[in-house]
């Protein structure tokens, strides 16, 4: 696959990237991934599963802990989801979660100018789980910044 060349080319592209190491999926849990301090430009929101997915019928969303605020409309069924298949989050809150597998599935757009929380991800499931490692793009503002969690 070819993760790496796609995930440098995410970083050059669209401003500084940060890489979130592999995680179970978390079960009807919002589970942190990135912390942000101050202002950020979130220009991408990625994953890729690493394991896959088993289990029951289970759909994925991702949030920014403040407020909280949904950052897609939480449609996408990624029950039996293989390895490899990597996740997209256009940060509209009436769009789905898009995936494809083996690339960088469809648009990414900026989500625009946000401030201090979580950038969070819950997975509904009915049983059994698989992992997923995760990467966020963005443009500080003032000296903001992202961590993984």
């Amino acid at each position: 696959m070819g993760i790496s060349t796609t995930a440098s080319q995410f970083n050059s592209a669209l401003g500084k990237m940060v890489h979130r190491t592999t995680a179970a999926d978390p079960q009807n849990v919002w589970l942190p991934l990135f912390t942000i301090t101050g202002m950020v430009i979130f220009t991408g929101l990625m994953a890729r599963r690493t394991v896959i997915q088993a289990g029951g019928a289970s759909t994925m969303q991702f949030r920014h802990s403040a407020v909280p605020t949904i950052l897609d409309d939480g449609t996408l069924a990624i029950t039996g989801d293989v390895a490899d298949t990597v996740y997209s989050c256009d940060f509209d809150p009436t769009d789905p979660i898009i995936s494809a597998v083996g690339t960088v599935p469809g648009a990414i757009a900026p989500f625009g100018l946000t401030v201090d929380g979580d950038i969070e991800v819950t997975m509904t499931a009915v049983a059994g789980t698989g992992s997923m490692e995760y990467w966020v793009a963005y443009i500080p503002v003032n000296g903001g910044y992202v961590v993984a969690v």
